[in-house]
């Protein structure tokens, strides 16, 4: 329309990939030699008409092909006719007035010619008759049948006005004083393309209704304006009138006017009211683009009997801004508890006159020729069919770049046209993704901590210290603590499951918030009668110790007595000063204990050394004696004895030759020293007494103290937790899943590597396993995985080219593994370098940031963008951590540079710049609030191979090369990576979360609804849904977020709804039957009624009803219980009786049937006559194979005439109640019946509560075929292994994983349900991904033995598992054979045999062994030492002959199947032969070599090695007997080889050993000492030797090429030909006349086929290196 502008471009097409050989990308601007962009082929489309091409509106129905001239050539009366309407007779405006034309009508000064040509006058076919209609073809197709694709004709049309729709999301808020209201209805959305003035967005308001006035919101109450009708054509509404209550509203200029006036004329909001329907209400509404530009100058009204919102675009908006508006004044049109209106709608966008065509290849074409007055002459068109009429359908060639104009033409006249700005390429819907690499569940490690403990715990000993951490006791009820680290946030309403292995507890239990069990963060509160209770971290308890009172009592001579009021009760005396002697040193100790001063007592006495001891007993001193007598010399020795010396009385003889002597000895009577002998000593008697003294001495006692310590306080300390989890409020415990299922707080979310620590209290009931103990974690403590409900899918896919562009992969996920139901649907936006994709307007700064900060602040706290990417300006950031609004960044991504941004930039027409609250920009002029805007990222990971690498696989395309490198890449399934002659991969990945990742409606479950499916589920390609615009792939709005169930919380299940109840069903015991409307397929299904689960066994047959008549006539006949006819009469009639005299209501069983069991009923009887009035069956009943006969079981006193037909049904389920740890309960009639799908479906290959995607990628054209996860395993090299492991290996393999870290490759078996056997498989190690594509991985074989096992690789992250087999694909190596020891045996003794070989594995209980001879004799047992060494017991019975072959069987049937070492020389074993006693004589004299000598040491040993040395055998098989005189006559022993049954037995080196004595040549003869020598043999040596060997064992030799290597040759060495080589071989060899030989002989019939194996195996090729053919 004329009145509609457009600041931007209408559509922007923006080829960016080229062909290898365009130029400048083909975007050609003109059409001349000089810039090649010359058209080569040129198509036209039908000519187009609006519903009537004589009128002055482009409007109507549209048309198109009209035919013919465009004017008659002449204008006669015989040409005015009545039925000669256009375009048959076209009359067009002629040149000048008064023309011939006989029209009466005709202007006479204007002609007949109108405006714009356009004819006048009573034409028939000409406005002024009403005849002006168009008679092209109408374009029969709907707007969605267009949009999407479906539509029967190519090209076809939109509804005049009609443009894209729009996705545009809904939110309300709630009314805050009336129910069922809402205040205010918020509409958002974002357009890819721009909107101009004029542009209407059209939301449809589902369940709501706009009312008057609002009794909260009174602003502004609305006048309708004056509909047009067909009565008043002319009325318009070009002013409505607004009676307003004392408010505030923005007009025109946007800017704010307090409106205080009871009536008030705006003239801003204007609005055609045109439609008989409609009822307009102009509504006053805030809006705002990018949350920062305030909208002026749009209009919005309210359709008010359609509860369509209508906006009228008042300002250019960009593409890509986001529009939001908030309204206020609604109601809902039913009750608030009921959801009234959806979170998102579909809106249309009309855009005045404007046209929209939609084609694609094989569109029909036409052609015309212009000439003078007829622009379309010679005009034809083209229709489908084998072949196409001329001139033929249009045909787009992929990649070519077309341009596109437009013609407008009259009766007489073309326009010049209208083309378009931009070039268009044709493109084809992309090439599916190439590899589903891996798919994962987000995964947390966790600490599990087990308690016996209550939550609240006390100490009451002194100084104790109790902890609530110690473990529980096995089957007790537990704490059960959860500490875990999440990786990355975990959102609001997201679960983690942590699985409980062997714990009990309730069947199903809800915890934390709104119920009586909460859940408790791990935080500990004190509680006590002291201040000094304390509580650490881990909720270890400090109690302070107990306070004692100490009492005092004091006794003797020197106690004093003290009162004090505070001396009693103190624990210690330093506080107060309590004198000695009233025993102030009584104390107490911590711990109560008595501290008693000793007794203090006084010494009397009349001795100074009196004394006590500390008892107070006497300690009386030494007795002392006195002397007395008359000599000095008188002295009392200890014990009171005498003595005296009398020296001091020497009389000397004074004559000569005495003056020297001395007077000495006793009594000094001697006389010493003397010349003379005549001197002499005379001496004086002495009388000494000795007299003891007398001591008294006494100890009274001074001070006695008596104290005590009775109790003052006990102080009771606990520690509890009391503070529950403030971001985990709810749990479940599930005891079918035995888990625990906790769920993250609404409003809150658990950060990225902040530890999260809780607590289930013990009242849960959970209980620790009887046996078995406490889940091992993957660091080897307690704990386990929890379970994250997000997922990541990595697959990969080839470089997008120009005629396959790429926008995006959808991504499908659904819990049925048919994919009927349950399918939900993500977009990922494809961007090749992971760069942004689209921004958002979010925040702004509230600091200025430098170039160099890594702390930024914002204005607003948003807790969820850790991990998200911020654009400012133009720099990229990514947020590594958010505390509050403070973000820590890292600067500088893709490739931007880190710059200095201020949070407001220019010059403020007054004041200062800013921004407001809402990030818009204050104080005008030209600044700028700087705005945060969050950005999103596209699909492709830089993370694997840096996103895109040329790794690509052989050249072929079609193979790997076993051994290859990772530069070459493997390409098993052959997809063509080339584009534009280059072969890429590119790599992507997405993570879905639950709660967090939205939903698109973009494609259905494979042509249903947006989340069911009822045929053709697993498609190939799915379908766009009905009315999805080509080209318009974010139309869409956002649906509700994805949810992903936990496998531990049974009503998370997903359901899938079946049917619904025929019969309410009680929670009675003996009720195991239910009545439906449809059974189909149920049997062997979990189904859900209401909240509880059941197990259906099967479906049975079951009484539905019960009637007492019978109606005849046909299907539209029936009978009340009261008989009376229900149709017409005659045909129907009712057959039966009601009964009578009943006065009691009675219970009604079923007996016969078949054996049918489980029916019941009840009855109520009409007190008048006794009669049935209601019969209902309360059970159903189960397995009537026939008709039971129903009968009153109970009750029913006086009951006649009974005669009860029961109605059979098979819609009954057999049924298990309360499973999964449900409850048993009443359901009513009516109830849903779903099927609980998880439970309900097995796969062997994909086991466990698990989720299934598919993924296609995207672009304008088209979706692409389904990519569906397969881990399929295709070979493996070698396929032959050692027993002993470690031997590399190399599989090829589709869906091996981005990482091996989920992965687990065996070697061995599955179970019956085809899980791995972990009893009979090992585990390959050193597990590693070769190639991201998932197609390459090698690691270390185990040690393992047996002819036959399956490759297995096992997949799992947390619900996803999946197992591939490669069946019988390996085989370890038989063992060999090389060495017994000994080989010759003492007959008929136990006897220790080392075999050495290799092969033998590591296992003891997988290996047997033999004797195999013609006394077969077992190995009791074989132990093996290593895998080449093993040893074999053999215990000899009675009769047995220690003579054969060591056979060694390795394997089982257990472990693959046994293996067997050959019969060879080497493993034989015989009896020892007898030893032979030899006598040489040698003629040396035997004095030379005395005994004992070193002489005869030498001479022994030289003779010995001479002997040794002649014969060729050891040293240590000869035995020295004797030496003895007669020259020297030696007597020696020749013993038997142990170690070789070959060697010569001792007769037979006996006899030797005699002929070379007396051969002078010989060897012996010419030995150091045995030159000379004579050899003397027992009697019947040379006999001996001759039988022993004649029995000596022969060695045998392989025979020549046999006939099945012959006949059975590999064409090539590819999987296939080997296979087919393997299977002839095989059989040939088994089958055929001639026999495998081994050493020479033919092998016995039992090893026949394992011999025909390894030939075969070898033979064909398997042992070579290979390259994988597909």
């Amino acid at each position: 329309g004329s009145n509609v502008s457009y600041s931007l471009p209408h559509v922007i097409t923006a080829p960016v990939i080229g062909e290898a050989s365009s130029t400048r990308f083909d975007n050609c601007k003109l059409s001349n030699a000089s810039t090649g962009c010359t058209a080569s082929q040129t198509f036209v489309l039908p000519t187009i008409q609006d519903g009537s091409s004589m009128d002055f509106e482009w409007s109507g129905q549209l048309q198109y092909g009209a035919t013919g001239a465009a004017c008659r050539s002449d204008v006669l009366a015989g040409n005015v006719s009545s039925t000669g309407t256009f375009p048959s007779n076209r009359f067009c405006s002629l040149d000048t007035p008064n023309s011939n034309d006989p029209d009466a009508l005709d202007s006479v000064s204007g002609g007949n010619s109108g405006d714009n040509g356009s004819p006048i006058g009573s034409n028939p076919g000409r406005s002024g008759s009403g005849g002006a209609v168009t008679t092209g073809t109408v374009f029969p197709d709907g707007n969605d049948a267009c949009r999407d694709g479906t539509a029967t004709k190519n090209p076809c049309a939109l509804t005049i006005g009609q443009d894209w729709q729009i996705g545009v999301n809904l939110s309300l808020i709630e009314h805050p004083t009336v129910s069922s209201a809402f205040g205010s209805v918020t509409v958002q959305f974002s357009r890819p393309r721009a909107l101009g003035i004029g542009d209407q967005v059209k939301i449809p308001l589902v369940g709501l209704e706009y009312v008057q006035p609002d009794p909260v919101f009174p602003c502004v109450t609305f006048v309708e304006g004056i509909a047009a009708n067909s009565s008043n054509s002319s009325a318009t509404a070009s002013v409505a009138t607004r009676i307003v209550e004392n408010c505030t509203t923005v007009n025109s200029t946007n800017t704010t006017t307090n409106l205080t006036t009871s009536v008030t004329t705006c003239v801003n909001v204007t609005v055609n009211n045109t439609d008989d329907y409609l009822q307009c209400e102009l509504l006053s509404a805030v809006g705002y683009q990018n949350s920062d530009v305030q909208l002026a100058g749009w209009n919005i009204s309210i359709d008010v009997a359609r509860s369509v919102l209508n906006l009228v675009v008042g300002s250019n908006v960009p593409p890509m801004a986001v529009i939001m508006f908030t309204v206020g004044g609604f109601t809902a049109t039913q009750s608030a508890s009921v959801p009234v209106l959806p979170d998102e709608a579909l809106a249309e966008v009309i855009r005045g006159s404007h046209m929209t065509i939609i084609l694609k290849s094989g569109a029909i074409r036409s052609t015309y020729s212009s000439v003078a007055g007829d622009p379309i002459a010679s005009y034809a068109q083209g229709r489908p069919g084998n072949p196409p009429t001329a001139p033929g359908l249009i045909t787009f060639t992929a990649g070519n770049v077309y341009t596109f104009r437009v013609y407008a033409y009259n009766g007489r006249f073309k326009s010049e046209a209208a083309e378009t700005l931009v070039q268009n390429r044709a493109i084809t819907p992309p090439a599916a993704p190439a590899y589903y690499s891996e798919e994962s569940q987000e995964a947390v490690g966790a600490a599990f901590f087990f308690s016996n403990l209550a939550a609240n715990q006390k100490s009451l000993d002194a100084g104790t210290k109790v902890t609530p951490t110690i473990p529980a006791a096995a089957g007790q009820e537990t704490r059960v603590g959860i500490f875990f680290t999440p990786a990355r946030d975990v959102g609001a309403g997201q679960t983690i499951t942590f699985e409980l292995p062997g714990f009990t507890g309730p069947d199903y239990l809800l915890l934390g918030e709104g119920t009586d069990i909460p859940i408790y963060d791990n935080i500990y509160e004190v509680y006590g009668n002291s201040s000094e209770c304390a509580c650490s971290a881990t909720g270890t308890i400090s109690t302070p110790s107990k306070t004692y009172y100490v009492t005092r009592d004091a006794t003797g001579s020197g106690a004093c007595n003290y009162t004090s009021p505070n001396m009693t009760g103190m624990a210690a005396n330093a506080t107060e000063d309590i004198p000695w002697c009233a025993c102030s040193d009584c104390a107490c100790s911590l711990a109560g204990v008595v501290s008693t001063p000793t007794p203090l007592y006084n010494v009397t006495g009349n001795c100074s050394d009196c004394d006590c001891t500390a008892a107070g007993v006497v300690i009386d001193p030494p007795t002392i004696y006195n002397i007395s007598g008359n000599c000095s010399s008188c002295a009392c020795s200890d014990a009171g004895v005498s003595s005296f010396d009398t020296a001091d009385n020497l009389k000397q003889d004074w004559t000569s030759g005495c003056e020297g002597c001395t007077c000495d000895g006793i009594g000094n009577a001697t006389c010493s020293g003397g010349d003379d002998p005549a001197c002499t000593c005379s001496y004086q008697s002495c009388n000494c007494e000795c007299i003891p003294r007398v001591c008294e001495c006494g100890c009274p006692l001074f001070r006695e103290c008596t104290c005590g310590c009775p109790v003052q306080d006990v102080f009771e300390c606990g520690c509890y937790q009391n503070t529950t989890h403030p971001l985990v409020t709810q749990a479940i415990w599930s005891g079918y899943s035995k888990s625990i299922v906790i769920v993250v707080s609404q409003g809150t979310f658990l950060p990225r590597d902040v530890p999260v620590e809780m607590w289930i209290p013990k009242d849960a009931g959970i209980t620790f396993p009887a046996t078995g103990g406490a889940p091992i974690g993957n660091t080897g403590g307690v704990g386990g995985l929890g379970h994250v409900n997000a997922y990541k899918l990595n697959w990969a896919s080839a470089f997008p080219s120009a005629s396959q562009p790429r926008e995006g992969f959808l991504i499908q996920m659904t819990t049925d593994i048919f994919w009927r139901t349950d399918v939900q649907t993500v977009m990922v936006p494809e961007n090749l370098d992971r760069g942004v994709v689209r921004t958002r307007p979010l925040t702004h700064l509230t600091v200025d940031v430098t170039a160099t900060d890594l702390y930024i602040t914002v204005a607003d706290e948003y807790k969820f963008l850790r991990g998200q990417f911020l654009k400012i300006q133009n720099e990229y950031i990514f947020v590594k951590n958010v505390n509050a609004t403070i973000l820590e960044v890292r600067r500088g991504q893709f490739r931007t540079t880190a710059a200095p941004h201020l949070i407001v930039t220019g010059t403020a027409a007054s004041g200062s710049c800013g921004c407001a609250d809402n990030s818009t920009t204050v104080g005008g002029g030209s600044c700028v609030c700087n705005i945060v805007y969050i950005a999103f990222i596209g699909a492709t990971d830089p993370s694997v191979n840096g996103g895109i690498d040329t790794a690509t696989g052989a050249l072929s395309g079609t193979s790997c090369t076993i051994g290859g490198t990772a530069i070459e890449g493997c390409n098993p399934s052959g997809f063509n990576f080339l584009t534009q002659g280059v072969g890429l991969r590119t790599f992507q990945s997405a993570f879905l979360e639950g709660r967090v990742t939205p939903q698109v409606r973009y494609a259905t479950a494979c042509g249903g609804t947006f989340s069911s499916c009822t045929s053709n589920c697993l498609c190939t390609r799915t379908t766009p849904f009905a009315g999805y615009e080509f080209g318009n792939n974010g139309m869409l709005p956002k649906g509700n977020n994805i949810t992903i169930a936990s496998p531990g919380d049974v009503f998370a299940y997903p359901l899938e709804y079946k049917t619904t109840l025929a019969l309410a069903a009680d929670a009675l015991v003996d009720s195991l039957s239910l009545a439906v409307v449809d059974a189909t397929g149920l049997s062997n299904k979990y189904i859900r009624v209401n909240d509880e689960i059941m197990f259906v066994e099967r479906i049975t047959r079951g009484v539905l009803d019960v009637v007492t008549y019978q109606s005849f006539g046909g299907t539209g006949c029936s009978c009340t219980i009261q008989g009376t006819v229900v149709g017409p009469e005659p045909p129907c009639s009712c057959v039966g009786d009601k009964g009578v005299n009943c006065t009691e209501a009675g219970v009604l069983s079923a007996t016969g049937g078949g054996g049918g069991k489980g029916f019941l009923g009840n009855f109520n009887f009409t007190a008048s006559d006794g009669s049935f009035a209601t019969i209902e069956v309360t059970s159903p009943g189960y397995s009537f194979t026939s008709t039971p006969t129903i009968f009153i079981s109970a009750g029913g006193t006086g009951c006649l005439n009974v005669n009860l037909k029961p109605v059979l049904s098979s819609n009954v389920l057999k049924v298990t109640r309360g499973a999964l740890g449900t409850t048993r309960a009443e359901h009513a009639f009516g109830s849903s019946v779903s099927a609980v799908l998880w439970p309900s479906q097995t796969r062997q290959s994909t086991p466990g509560l698990r989720y299934n995607f598919r993924i296609a990628a995207f672009n304008s054209a088209g979706i692409s075929p389904f990519l569906y996860p397969q881990m399929k395993l295709l070979e493996v090299f070698p396929r032959t292994l050692p027993a002993a492991g470690n031997v590399p290996m190399e599989v090829i393999l589709i869906g091996g994983g981005v990482t091996a870290a989920n992965y687990t490759l065996y070697i061995g078996y599955t179970n019956a349900v085809g899980n791995v056997d972990l009893g009979r498989a090992k585990k390959c190690t050193s597990l590693v991904v070769r190639d991201v594509l998932g197609t390459r991985m090698t690691c270390q074989s185990p040690s393992w033995v047996g002819a036959r096992h399956s490759l297995i690789l096992h997949f799992q992250s947390g619900t996803q598992e999946q197992i591939a087999v490669g069946n019988n694909w390996i085989r370890f190596e038989p063992p060999t054979l090389t060495m017994v020891q000994p080989a010759q045996l003492d007959a008929g003794l136990p006897v220790n045999i080392t075999i050495t070989g290799r092969n033998f594995g590591k296992n003891s209980s997988v290996v047997t062994g033999r004797m195999q001879g013609a006394t077969p004799i077992p190995c009791t047992p074989v132990r093996v030492v290593t895998d080449l060494k093993a040893i074999c017991t053999l215990i000899p019975r009675t009769g047995d002959v220690l003579t054969g072959d060591i056979i060694l069987t390795v394997g089982n049937t257990w472990s693959g199947g046994g293996q067997s070492t050959r019969a060879s020389p080497q493993s034989k074993v015989k009896e020892k032969p007898a030893p032979v006693s030899v006598e040489a004589t040698l003629p040396i004299d035997i004095a030379t070599v005395p005994e004992g000598s070193p002489e005869r040491i030498t001479f022994v040993n030289s003779f010995l090695l001479d002997v040794a040395n002649a014969l060729g055998i050891s040293r240590t098989r000869l035995q020295l007997d004797s030496i003895r005189p007669g020259s020297i006559i030696i007597t020696f022993i020749i013993l038997a080889d142990p170690n070789s049954v070959s060697a010569p037995s001792p007769a037979a080196l006996a006899v030797n050993l005699a002929a070379q004595a007396a051969d002078p040549t010989s060897a012996l003869r010419q030995g150091t000492v045995t030159s000379i020598i004579t050899v003397t043999l027992p009697p019947g040596t040379e006999a001996l030797a001759a039988a022993e060997a004649a029995t000596a064992a022969t060695v045998v030799t392989d025979g020549d090429v046999a006939l099945w290597e012959s006949s059975c040759v590999p064409k090539s060495y590819t999987a296939f030909d080997m296979e087919i080589c393997y299977d002839c071989c095989t059989y040939v060899c088994e089958i055929g006349a001639q026999v495998p030989q081994v050493g020479g002989q033919d092998v016995l019939p039992g090893y026949r086929a394992q011999t025909c194996q390894g030939l075969c195996l070898v033979h064909c090729g398997y042992s070579r290196p290979i390259v994988l053919g597909v």
